[in-house]
């Protein structure tokens, strides 16, 4: 018999404890692997995510009115918002009250936030009824913060979207 080294002993000892220390990871009994691997097929590869709901743009369109009899004691500032373009209206078209004929747009957009600044300063924002319509009244009696001097005029903005959408309209001086 050969002399064993000490270097084949290492092996030896090495080897038999690694095999007793995998054995205790290895199953008794061999099964088939629970994963299959396959192909999808080219089309299934190539497929696009269908596409959710589509966010359309929409429209506004303000403009004013002076009220009171005779002597104008203020203005009634007025928008629609609309799913499709507004065609243009001009202050002689809109100088019955709308909010009481509710004359409305094509394609209204009913519960939109629309805020009206004049001369840059917030009035408030409101939201639109069913005809897409939302209005202001505003006195020439500057009791109010966003009153308008009638001698001056003012300019009027009615912004949707975050101010992304808007309208501007030029009050005229009362003369």
């Amino acid at each position: 018999m050969d002399k064993m080294t000490r270097r084949d002993l290492l092996k030896a000892i090495v080897a038999g404890s690694g095999g007793i220390v995998a054995a205790g990871f290895l199953p008794e009994k061999w099964l088939k692997p629970v994963v299959k691997s396959g192909v999808l097929p080219v089309h299934a590869q190539a497929s696009a995510p269908t596409p959710g709901p589509t966010q359309t743009p929409d429209y506004i369109q303000g403009d004013y009115y002076e009220t009171g009899d005779g002597q104008p004691v203020g203005i009634l500032a007025f928008a629609f918002v609309s799913s499709q373009p507004i065609p243009a209206f001009n202050n002689s078209e809109s100088t019955n009250s709308l909010s009481s004929t509710k004359v409305g747009v094509e394609f209204p957009v009913e519960g939109k936030d629309v805020t009206l600044f004049v001369d840059d300063v917030i009035e408030s924002t409101k939201k639109t009824d069913a005809y897409g319509y939302v209005e202001w009244a505003i006195d020439w009696d500057f009791s109010q913060i966003t009153s308008i001097d009638p001698n001056f005029g003012a300019t009027l903005r009615f912004e949707i979207d975050g101010g992304t959408v808007f309208d501007e309209v030029e009050v005229l001086p009362w003369a």
